[in-house]
């Protein structure tokens, strides 16, 4: 997904990140607030600089640096079947 569909599905749920976060490959222009269990978090939406489309999910608490876990976004399986898994650092 590129951000504009990105957007749309999550509709008003969506912040843009500004400016966004810059790595080496890939930056983040949006993030979702929600809420784990009891503990509100960030889902920041991190997409490929050269392709433009997400590329990976990464779940912190609102203003920390560090990163509670990453959702990898794996879109080369056949028949574009999708696994979601969950790393926790």
């Amino acid at each position: 997904m590129n951000e504009e569909e990105v957007k749309t599905v999550l509709r008003s749920n969506v912040v843009m990140v500004s400016p966004p976060a810059k790595y080496q490959n890939s930056y983040v222009p949006l993030k979702v607030l929600m809420e784990i269990g009891h503990y509100k978090m960030e889902a920041m939406l991190q997409f490929a600089l050269e392709s433009k489309r997400l590329d990976q999910v990464l779940i912190k608490y609102p203003g920390a640096d560090k990163i509670m876990g990453t959702v990898l976004i794996i879109t080369d399986y056949p028949n574009e079947n999708r696994t979601v898994p969950i790393y926790y650092t």
